[in-house]
Parts: structure tokens; sequence; C-alpha cells
């Protein structure tokens, strides 16, 4: 799904729609439990370097492996920069394309 929505509306809106769990808490906070069939990836709006973005992409990558499903929230501007930088790319794309459902929130055409 793209929204030019903020995170959090979008969040609510997949929620919604079926796209998100509603009941599954960050997979990156204390929510995270042994034993949850599906995880929320949330990444941040804004990222002050690529390095901060690539670690989370990485963490996520690593995390995914725990759960049956998970979903993705991510924001327009940390894909434009995942893709205007060659190592991230790939690893966004596996993440992604994993996912049982993504979020693209604050997208705009560019």
């Amino acid at each position: 799904m793209l929204t030019g929505d903020k995170g959090g509306t979008a969040k609510e809106i997949g929620i919604s729609c079926g796209l998100v769990t509603p009941h599954v808490g960050h997979a990156d906070h204390d929510n995270e439990k042994e034993g949850n069939d599906c995880a929320t990836f949330e990444f941040k709006e804004f990222y002050n370097e690529a390095t901060e973005l690539f670690e989370e992409i990485k963490r996520f990558n690593e995390e995914s492996g725990k759960y049956k499903k998970f979903e993705v929230l991510i924001s327009g501007i940390a894909i434009q920069i995942a893709f205007d930088n060659a190592y991230m790319h790939p690893e966004l794309q596996k993440l992604l394309i994993a996912a049982n459902s993504v979020v693209v929130f604050r997208s705009s055409p560019g």
C-alpha cells in the first residue's frame, strides 16, 4: 500500500485494510515475545545517516526468519535513501519481497 500519510496514520489504515496485524507490537520493542507468529517491522521516517538505515535493514532481515509472517512499514524517504545507495538496495529488496505486506508512508510522486 502506498500513502502520503504519516506513519501512524498509515499503520491505522493498514490495520483497517487487513495489511497490518493490530495485536502485534514492533519487532524491535518490548512487545516482542517468543512464539509470536507475526511481526511488524517499522522503519523510522527519517535517518541521519544512510548507514543507520542500512543497519536497520540488516537487523530486520536477520529477525524476519523468526516469524511465520511479517509486515513492513517504511517511509518513501527511507526507500529513496536505500535505492540511492547501491549496497543497501539488495538488502531492502530481500526484506520487502519476503514480507506478507508492505505499507509505504510519506510517499509522493517523484
